[in-house]
């Protein structure tokens, strides 16, 4: 990368030199592992006693047993702390899924006298919660989609609420209803204007049972939904000083069921003030709550009235910011020739982004362009419907 840094950048409070805890598993923590083990951090994989041939485990230096079976296991906040006490760990590094955005492991890990290799307990509780965070952004200046409805906890209401709102004046408009928590796609339901109010009674309850059963909270809300959009998110980068800086931005437009198939970046075809305002409304929010790690900020841009492209007048809208490091990290390294997750170590451990050499004025321009692709494990039904399987990949 293109900044030097090395794994004697601030040290754990405990003193003497960091030992790094990864609470995750598969890929993110065999790419922790490795940029750790080239700054020198020993590192202390956490593992059930049926992921105990997994690679993140023969990644790191050692591992520790934590108890359950599978993913579950990587959701017990309580066994993972004790695992890096255990371990004599001053750091965790929680990953991306599972608990990376929890506020309770951020706190216990500060209690514990861990450093957390993330945002602060309070920066994951404000955007964690979407109603803080589009509260935020309006507060900003920042337009979101967010209508006048309010919030529900029961499905009744928020179908009364909806039929009242279409049959007044936004009648034609459609509208996503979404999961006051979580995200990564799921708790999302679209109501048209000639659903059913039964049918929107039953999408309704899918979108707060999936919210509930994998985020613990069914409160629901309703978006406007644009027909025509283009989804940018742009990579910032926080320290404990309150500096921000932008790190460029991605393109992940085309999904499915609301997945990312594509990333891309930097968005091809952008017009530079409308990439130049997107960004700012990101630093204005990073800024205005001190961000201190890794996060990236998403938007919605309206393309209805210039044929999909990007143009100058295009309004754009903040729908949610995901406060930890992102699957697609990767696109950005690759353009930048920054390791994301050396940085985010290094700022952690309390280095600024002064002494990392990172400035609005010191950023280089993206070296062309990289895409990633997400590849799905799934067979074709004969009627066209694409179902997820499981097997061995033998070519």
């Amino acid at each position: 990368m293109a900044n030097s840094i090395d794994g004697t950048t601030g040290t754990a409070e405990r003193g003497g030199p960091p030992t790094l805890l990864v609470a995750n598993r598969a890929e993110i923590a065999v790419r922790v592992a490795a940029t750790a083990a080239d700054l020198g951090i020993p590192t202390v994989a956490v593992h059930p006693v049926d992921d105990a041939a997994c690679l993140h485990v023969m990644r790191c230096d050692r591992a520790v047993e934590i108890p359950g079976f599978g993913a579950r296991a990587y959701l017990d906040a309580d066994a993972l702390v004790r695992a890096a006490h255990d371990s004599g760990s001053t750091m965790l590094h929680p990953g991306y899924g599972f608990l990376a955005e929890n506020e309770g492991l951020a706190l216990a890990c500060e209690a514990g006298n861990i450093v957390f290799v993330g945002p602060s307990a309070e920066i994951l509780s404000l955007f964690g919660d979407k109603p803080q965070a589009l509260a935020l952004a309006r507060r900003l200046g920042v337009a979101t989609l967010e209508t006048d409805l309010g919030y529900f906890d029961t499905v009744d209401d928020l179908v009364e609420a909806v039929q009242g709102r279409m049959a007044g004046g936004s009648g034609s408009e459609p509208l996503l209803i979404k999961a006051r928590a979580g995200g990564g796609g799921r708790g999302l339901t679209l109501v048209e204007t000639s659903t059913p109010p039964e049918e929107i009674a039953a999408a309704a309850r899918r979108c707060a049972d999936e919210a509930r059963a994998a985020f613990g909270d069914g409160t629901l809300y309703v978006e406007r939904y644009l027909r025509a959009a283009r989804h940018i998110e742009v990579q910032v980068l926080g320290d404990h000083h309150g500096d921000v800086v932008a790190l460029g931005e991605r393109e992940c437009s085309l999904q499915r069921r609301r997945q990312k198939l594509l990333e891309i970046g930097p968005v091809p075809g952008i017009h530079p003030r409308l990439r130049e305002r997107i960004v700012e409304d990101a630093l204005a929010m990073a800024r205005s709550c001190r961000y201190d790690s890794l996060g990236t900020f998403e938007f919605l841009v309206d393309v209805s009235e210039t044929s999909g492209r990007l143009d100058e007048a295009c309004p754009h809208y903040f729908i949610e910011a995901n406060a930890r490091i992102q699957v697609e990290h990767t696109v950005t390294e690759m353009t930048t020739g920054l390791d994301l997750v050396a940085l985010q170590l290094a700022v952690a451990q309390g280095a600024s982004l002064t002494e990392l050499g990172l400035s609005a004025d010191t950023q280089p321009p993206p070296r062309g362009f990289a895409i990633e692709a997400r590849i799905n494990t799934e067979i074709l039904e004969p009627d066209g419907t694409v179902v997820p399987t499981a097997g061995t990949i033998t070519r």
